[in-house]
């Protein structure tokens, strides 16, 4: 995820992949695992902002879906939740808001119709402007 992934496109479409990997991961969770996910997801970004918990989550409330799911994968990838796509593990990026400005519609419903054809389903994406509520 260097200065050549960027130019070839290598890093928006690994993006898209976590953020595809996240959404699904959302889809399928419970109540409580979303929790700890939105929790560690808060935690990740406390390391580097000294925000309350309760500023961040509004942050994180606030972003676009790509953007929030790229932080759950990374939340995802750091308490041990493994991605729910085999063959698709989770991509740990140094800075999760940068790597999801890189990521178009385009990329993410590319990686939508690849993972699809390979679960055998059709995989709903809601889009990026439908957001997520963190809660802190």
């Amino acid at each position: 995820m260097g200065l050549f992934g960027r130019l070839l496109g290598w890093d928006a479409s690994q993006g898209a992949f976590n953020v595809v990997c996240a959404e699904r991961l959302y889809q399928l969770s419970d109540q409580g695992t979303r929790d700890r996910l939105f929790s560690a997801a808060i935690d990740l970004v406390a390391r580097v902002q000294r925000r309350s918990r309760e500023d961040i989550a509004r942050m994180l409330s606030s972003q676009d879906r790509k953007t929030q799911l790229n932080v759950i994968a990374y939340a995802a990838a750091e308490i041990d939740v493994p991605s729910p796509l085999s063959g698709y593990p989770w991509v740990v990026e140094k800075n999760p808001f940068v790597s999801a400005a890189q990521i178009s519609d385009d990329h993410i419903l590319a990686a939508v119709k690849v993972v699809s054809r390979e679960m055998g389903t059709a995989m709903h994406w809601p889009g990026n402007s439908e957001r997520l509520t963190f809660s802190a």
